[in-house]
């Protein structure tokens, strides 16, 4: 155990603590915001520590994505239950970054097993997540205060509708990027050489 995965697990332990929270009602919003604002702080900063100090090991390269994922999951499900009634037009986004994760997983496995190795967070990704954690926060922020008004379904709507976006974003780099590794580990096993363009 090290610092990011120190991390890593402590952002799996918040999960239940953002869902009940979360779940209990208005009362207890500022306990869910606190939550999902220290989740995705830890996420900033084990990434930073394992990189600062070298901290970088076989375990956290497995437990900051699945961290990721299952917050991610947790965080649909629970914002999904409390406004889909409300706001329906919130089901396919949140339809959207539930199966992009799940592709993900799924595609990450197929690498793994293409290379025996998993693939490194990129900046897109990277992107995506931080787009994730701040838009669900403002929808707390936005919730607890009651903001927007007559507009705040809107408001919600597009809050959503960013993540989703930008994840779609991310998902469709990192195919690209796990085809380009199978692709060249396929030429490298074969001994041919790359093909090149003038």
């Amino acid at each position: 155990m090290n610092v990011p995965n120190t991390l890593s697990f402590l952002r799996i332990l918040l999960i239940p603590v953002f869902c009940i929270t979360f779940m209990k009602g208005e009362d207890y919003y500022v306990w869910a915001g606190a939550a999902l604002a220290l989740s995705a702080l830890s996420d900033l900063l084990d990434g930073w520590f394992a990189r600062k100090f070298n901290q970088i090991t076989e375990l956290g390269k497995w437990l900051d994505p699945i961290a990721d994922k299952l917050t991610l999951g947790a965080v649909v499900l629970c914002m999904w239950l409390r406004f889909h009634g409300d706001y329906p037009e919130l089901t396919p986004l949140f339809a959207i970054l539930v199966i992009k994760e799940l592709l993900m997983a799924i595609g990450g496995m197929i690498v793994v097993r293409g290379q025996d190795e998993m693939i490194q967070a990129q900046w897109w990704g990277k992107v995506g997540t931080a787009v994730f954690y701040t838009c669900m926060l403002a929808i707390v922020v936005l919730s607890l205060y009651d903001i927007g008004g007559q507009y705040q379904q809107p408001i919600i709507i597009s809050l959503v509708a960013l993540p989703a976006a930008v994840m779609v974003f991310a998902f469709v780099r990192y195919f690209i990027f796990a085809l380009s590794i199978l692709r060249q580990k396929k030429i490298a096993e074969n001994g041919e050489q790359p093909a090149t363009t003038e």
